[in-house]
């Protein structure tokens, strides 16, 4: 038998095969959250003329002696430059924002000036490009000012704004359908009868899927036969770019989601991996259709979807960020030895001694779904690795949360 691929391993997988999606234009006011496809550049300089970073008096600084009395010929606000010659020996009152006039090279700030009506006094010395942001300091025209592939925040749409895209081109949201699967899976307001539980998956599911960009599409729950397998697949590829399946990967009789897929032509790429919680995670192909079989387990199910689900619908819309992880974090409690698996560790950041840390939560084991619930972050730590004392480092995975 091959050796179960790590996680690193098994994500590099995923990502090679994740398809690209196309691109659409929206307008910016409905763009937040979205990965943007192409490079928005500037169409002037930027800034787009030579700024006064200051409130108080434009002038040449070779006639800014300390002392110095100069006769105030004007005012230069924003939005409304001082529009004649600045005569040498004079200045020029002048408030942030404003078009420094092209005569002078420096501001004095107000707060080193005093100004008597016509006239003001300087207290302190002035270099020549003292507080004026120079034309195209920042960008020159033509340059890029967000990249594609990025996500577009609030800062990102202001800047897009600031240089006239009214409409940007942004990835396609993926589709993604969600498909619990079990007969003893009833829906959340029913009363579960002896050996059921409500599908509570799904929503966590669906939630870490819009966190990743995704529009969700809910399909019924697939009872343990494949004949009703084979449908609900047949009608998800129909349905969606993503197929994110929940129970039925693991080895027992009932276990028929790789089963169905080979059925339906799909390439399983892998199936199990060296991951604690989350080892009978399946892999699979349809075409452009990409498969996740997740584990029924719900903490082993949300940590595969978060591991593997999130990176991947980012890859699939171009992002140049599909993976989020911290480097180096340290603990603030001691972890014991790992097992034969990679393991994944639930997480609060703290603060121990003004320093970023992280808290271990106390867990049960991997089916504790409360303790995965109060975690913020997730621990890797790879398999046959040594005791960690308080102090020591983990490595993080953080994942952003798109709208």
């Amino acid at each position: 038998m091959a050796p179960l691929l790590p996680i690193a391993e098994a994500l590099t997988q995923v990502l090679a095969r994740a398809p690209r999606l196309g691109a659409i234009a929206v307008p910016i006011a409905q763009a937040q959250g979205h990965i943007l496809a192409h490079d928005l550049c500037a169409d002037r300089d930027q800034p787009p003329f030579d700024r006064s970073a200051m409130d108080g008096v434009a002038l040449r600084a070779a006639d800014a002696a300390v002392g110095a009395v100069l006769p105030v010929v004007g005012t230069a606000a924003a939005g409304t430059p001082f529009a004649d010659p600045l005569p040498q020996g004079a200045c020029v009152r002048i408030f942030t924002g404003a078009v420094v006039p092209p005569e002078a090279d420096s501001v004095v700030p107000v707060e080193q000036v005093t100004l008597h009506g016509d006239s003001c006094t300087l207290h302190a010395p002035c270099r020549p490009g003292q507080h004026v942001a120079r034309q195209g300091s920042e960008v020159r025209a033509g340059g890029v000012v967000v990249a594609a592939g990025t996500v577009l925040t609030a800062a990102r749409l202001g800047v897009a704004a600031a240089f006239g895209h009214a409409e940007v081109q942004v990835a396609r949201r993926p589709r993604a359908a969600v498909v619990p699967t079990g007969d003893e899976v009833v829906a959340v307001t029913a009363a579960p009868g002896p050996g059921q539980i409500r599908d509570s998956n799904r929503y966590a599911l669906a939630e870490i899927l819009r966190q990743g960009g995704a529009e969700v599409v809910h399909m019924p729950v697939a009872a343990d036969r494949a004949d009703e397998l084979h449908r609900a697949l047949s009608s998800a590829l129909r349905t969606a770019d993503v197929i994110v399946t929940c129970g039925g990967v693991s080895a027992g009789d009932l276990d028929l989601v790789a089963p169905a897929l080979r059925e339906l032509g799909a390439e399983i790429h892998f199936h199990k991996i060296r991951i604690k919680p989350g080892k009978p995670l399946l892999f699979a192909t349809i075409g452009d259709k990409v498969v996740l079989g997740l584990p029924g387990n719900p903490v082993s199910a949300a940590v595969c979807a978060t591991l593997f689900a999130l990176p991947l619908l980012a890859a699939m819309q171009g992002a140049t960020a599909t993976r989020w992880l911290l480097a180096g974090v340290p603990l603030a409690l001691p972890l014991p030895a790992t097992g034969p698996r990679d393991e994944v560790v639930p997480l609060v950041p703290v603060t121990a001694q003004g320093q970023l840390a992280v808290l271990p939560v106390a867990t049960a084991g991997s089916a504790d779904v409360f303790a995965f619930s109060r975690a913020t972050w997730l621990g890797i730590r790879s398999a046959g690795g040594a005791a960690l004392a308080a102090g020591e480092s983990i490595d993080v995975v953080i994942w952003p949360q798109l709208p």
